[in-house]
């Protein structure tokens, strides 16, 4: 990518912490893949994806004072390095979040878990006729698997979309 951080952010140099902050909650909010609407300029083949993993690694490379430090000197030094340097982070910051995105699907999984049992075990302390119980349970259990299917199917189909339109964004790069 060729702007900065400061670029993505759309910032003077000389930002304070409260200017970074500020620029990052406005452009996050815009541009996150779950609200982003269509309005606002995304580079040729850019999804509101890639700007929100730009805008949060550029917030986090600005954020903190060491690697911030570190930029601004290899950037005056040499442009091109700091460059290569910022398209590194990018790529590290990619991957975290793709991994993250995994892991809350793991997350939710391991949730609705939980609650099912917990549902379970809330029947079995009620005083209840067994077989009504097992009945009820069954159901549960049914509705439970089912739920839980439907959003893995959502949750796939998601992470498919995303995966097409990464794809088509490389092709078009090309």
């Amino acid at each position: 990518d060729s702007k900065s951080p400061y670029e993505t952010l759309e910032l003077e140099r000389d930002a304070d912490d409260e200017q970074i902050k500020v620029a990052y909650r406005r452009l996050a909010k815009f541009y996150h893949p779950d609200v982003y609407n269509g309005r606002g300029t995304l580079e040729e083949g850019e999804t509101a994806e890639a700007r929100f993993i730009k805008i949060q690694a550029a917030y986090e490379l600005l954020i903190d004072e060491d690697e911030r430090r570190k930029y601004d000197s290899d950037n005056r030094v040499n442009p091109m390095k700091a460059s290569e340097a910022w398209v590194e982070w990018l790529m590290k910051k990619r991957k975290a979040f793709d991994q993250r995105g995994d892991m809350a699907i793991a997350a939710w999984a391991e949730q609705q878990q939980l609650e099912l049992n917990l549902k379970v075990r809330r029947l079995a302390r009620s005083k209840m006729d067994p077989d009504e119980e097992r009945r009820i349970i069954a159901k549960e259990k049914k509705a439970s698997l089912e739920n839980f299917n439907n959003t893995l199917k959502r949750h796939t189909l998601v992470l498919r979309k995303r995966d097409i339109m990464r794809r088509k964004a490389e092709e078009k790069k090309k």
